[in-house]
């Protein structure tokens, strides 16, 4: 199985399970309020675990560096690309904000927050290649 293949299967799970949870799991305003936006939410936050968890493993098996370098780089792209991908959603939602003129109702924001990890996965995707090319190792692109 190549490594395209790898990518759009794992985002297309991602997404599926964010669009499942976001009809079963309401995210209230009052779960929101945290550290950075850390949500008090367990599964929000579980789902964000685990693909933080599956970024190491990824990151591991495509990019063959050594596991404590692996560690390290891995751990500071989650958490930027976690900041990073609320600021996107952020700005999303803003604009949707401004464009039906403020008139939408109280916290339905919250209730799309679920949209934060698809694309936090595609900024780790993204941020892979990146390693790849930054450490001068190829990504494989037979796994």
């Amino acid at each position: 199985m190549n490594y395209k293949r790898i990518e759009i299967i794992f985002f297309g799970i991602v997404s599926l399970i964010s669009l499942i949870l976001s009809q079963i799991i309401i995210i209230y305003k009052t779960e929101y309020i945290g550290l950075f936006g850390l949500d008090q939410n367990v599964p929000f936050f579980s789902i964000i675990l685990l693909v933080g968890i599956s970024f190491i493993v990824f990151n591991h098996l495509i990019l063959k560096i050594s596991v404590f370098k692996n560690l390290i780089y891995s751990l500071v792209g989650i958490t930027l690309t976690y900041i990073l991908s609320k600021i996107i959603f952020g700005i999303v939602i803003g604009f949707f904000v401004r464009l039906d003129n403020g008139k939408t109702p109280l916290g339905w924001e919250f209730q799309y927050m679920w949209s934060v990890i698809p694309i936090m996965t595609g900024l780790l995707m993204i941020l892979t290649e990146f390693y790849g090319k930054r450490l001068k190792k190829p990504v494989c692109k037979n796994v």
